[in-house]
């Protein structure tokens, strides 16, 4: 929903002052109307003329001599559950302290602008950013259907004329977040996206998707590149997950999905790009990663280590992490690690005999690749010595 903060943001109301009720910017409008007529006259209105949720701008033309009738009109608009007011200044430059108080003791934002600023534009400004709003929840039921299970072909092209009318031969599909970016910033970021490739966007719950076609699917890796740097560079923590590359408009939904479950594993992972044929048996990981099941996994198998390691000040874990990640060589270990190689050796021999695996090396390496994975998408033994060190 739009918020009253949000429509500061625009550019009719950047030079906006608030005149009370500052702790009410989060209250939502629905609608947004131009009223400057007596209160009798309102209030008497058999339409549907006010309604909760209603913007009101108002130049207090007709209560400027008086300031009972002021208190009395903005006390109606919060008994009406009004989102908030706009007064043009061209007759009244600062409210009454009771106002003030009445709209501040009820978070009901008051904004003053200037009479230069046409009210028109102000109305069609908060009227266009709440359609693009009903858009987005528009694209969101029709992003939810393509996740359901049960969604039929005929649906799915249907959705995919819709999202994806200009189609050309290969697709495939992203979805990003941008945490760090106000909504402003990361329209922008967006547009600018936009304007360097022909690509479709549209929101969807806190981030966005956007499908890119081209007619040779190897110019589809060089976008996601492209993206992927633009977004890392306006966000550092931004996560951009990416789908296969599809030909097939039947496959739409599938492209979707790819690109959602890339993005959840990169974000759990802590990776600013990820593809889904990266992902490997992080597929499998995370449809489990709310059961039990991988806790108890990771108990038996990274927490005999952690146990270990705080026992005797040692770094089982943290050379283990280096040894898979680095495909067993115990050489690359030794130098990351800035130890001898038969310390690597050693503490790797121990790390097995703990485990019951000393006759086991590649159910050992299979195991303990799958624990730290788990862990990964867990978020546990955060606090552990897991990463590259000189330990």
């Amino acid at each position: 929903m739009v918020t009253v903060k949000d429509i500061l943001f625009l550019s009719s109301l950047r030079s906006a002052r608030i005149a009370a009720g500052n702790n009410g910017l989060k209250r939502k409008i629905r609608r947004v109307s131009f009223i400057d007529c007596p209160l009798q006259d309102i209030t008497a209105s058999d339409t549907n003329q006010i309604e909760p949720g209603d913007l009101y701008i108002n130049s207090l033309y007709m209560f400027k001599n008086s300031e009972d009738d002021i208190y009395k009109l903005f006390k109606f608009y919060i008994d009406s559950q009004s989102a908030g007011s706009i007064v043009i200044t061209e007759y009244i430059n600062e409210l009454p302290n009771r106002i003030i108080e009445l709209a501040s003791n009820h978070n009901y934002p008051v904004l003053f602008i200037d009479p230069a600023v046409p009210y028109g534009e102000i109305i069609r400004e908060i009227s266009a950013l709440l359609l693009a709003e009903s858009n987005k929840y528009l694209h969101e039921s029709r992003i939810d259907s393509l996740l359901y299970p049960g969604v039929t072909p005929r649906e799915v092209r249907e959705l995919w004329d819709y999202f994806n009318p200009e189609a050309k031969g290969y697709y495939c599909t992203f979805y990003g977040e941008t945490p760090i970016l106000t909504d402003e910033k990361q329209k922008s970021c967006i547009e600018k996206m936009k304007e360097e490739r022909a690509l479709n966007c549209f929101y969807y719950k806190q981030g966005f998707f956007i499908i890119a076609n081209e007619d040779e699917d190897h110019i589809l890796q060089k976008i996601g590149e492209e993206i992927s740097a633009l977004l890392s560079a306006a966000d550092p923590q931004s996560r951009l997950g990416v789908s296969e590359t599809f030909s097939n408009s039947n496959a739409f939904h599938f492209s979707i999905r790819q690109s959602l479950s890339a993005f959840e594993i990169a974000k759990c992972i802590n990776a600013p790009f990820l593809h889904y044929r990266d992902i490997g048996i992080y597929k499998i990981l995370y449809n489990i990663k709310d059961t039990n099941c991988l806790n108890e996994f990771c108990d038996r198998t990274l927490g005999v280590l952690i146990k270990y390691d705080r026992l005797y000040g040692t770094y089982l874990l943290n050379t283990v992490n280096a040894f898979i990640r680095l495909d067993g060589n115990y050489k690359k270990v030794a130098m990351e690690l800035f130890q001898h190689e038969n310390t690597i050796r050693f503490r790797i021999s121990k790390a097995k005999k703990l485990l019951g695996l000393t006759e086991k090396h590649y159910e050992f390496i299979e195991i303990l690749s799958i624990a730290l994975k788990s862990a990964q998408l867990l978020h546990i033994y955060e606090t552990e010595n897991i990463h590259p060190s000189n330990k």
